[in-house]
């Protein structure tokens, strides 16, 4: 069933089988708090079926390092994502993006683009391969 959920800051949605796709509005500042909320609504959305994730940050304007960690921790405790890619096709995006993946990098592949296309191919790919190997649904 496909289905989004929005907040103030960000939009989940399940448009496809296996993969959530994300998005934060422009100029959002992600805090712990707003960290918490979209893993709220990831879980939400996935229904506790494991995901790769798409995640497009290019409106992101600042993050906090405690809503790093929460990112971080909060996937790595949940356990259901397989992969995830962040588009991030701003200046202060990708700097954001490239900190992230540098200073708290999560247990499973996680890569960087600026081209949505290609993010979500890679995230399909993740998943294929993780779904054929193992029986994770």
């Amino acid at each position: 069933m496909k289905r989004t959920v929005r907040s103030n800051e960000c939009e989940v949605s399940n448009r496809e089988e296996g993969l959530i796709f994300a998005r934060f509005f422009p100029n959002t500042e992600i805090t712990v708090e707003i960290a918490l909320e979209f893993h709220n609504m990831v879980a939400y959305i996935a229904e506790g079926k494991y995901h790769g994730t798409v995640v497009d940050i290019s409106g992101v304007s600042y993050m906090e390092k405690e809503a790093r960690e929460e990112l971080v921790n909060a996937s790595t405790a949940r356990g259901r994502t397989i992969a995830a890619a962040i588009i991030a096709n701003t200046f202060t995006s990708k700097i954001i993006g490239n900190f992230f993946l540098s200073v708290n990098k999560p247990n499973f592949p996680v890569r960087l683009f600026d081209d949505a296309l290609i993010a979500q191919q890679w995230v399909r790919s993740e998943y294929s391969k993780a779904i054929a190997q193992t029986s994770v649904q």
